[in-house]
């Protein structure tokens, strides 16, 4: 497996985590999913596809922010949706919001 694509899959299976986790203390569950928030700028080995990987690990987190009703999530979005302009994740990342 490419290593961008495990990062994300690492990163889908922390804000999974997280969701979970929220289920028993809702703001343990934030708490979580805000440590990760700073992670999404670290994402992305090859300079070619840095952007990429951290749209979708931005997604990936705006839609476990928006699971939680958190509106931080909207802007997260937002910025995935920035960082994904003209790479061929741009489907992907618009169809999380």
């Amino acid at each position: 497996m490419p290593e961008p694509d495990l990062q994300l899959e690492l990163f889908n299976d922390l804000c999974e985590a997280a969701i979970g986790a929220a289920e028993r203390d809702r703001a343990l569950g934030r708490q979580l999913l805000g440590t990760l928030e700073p992670a999404v700028e670290t994402l992305g080995v090859y300079p070619e596809e840095q952007s990429a990987t951290r749209a979708l690990a931005a997604a990936l987190l705006a839609e476990a922010l928006a699971a939680l009703g958190d509106p931080a999530g909207a802007a997260l979005f937002e910025r995935a949706e920035v960082l994904s302009r003209g790479y061929g994740v741009r489907d992907r990342v618009l169809a999380f919001a």
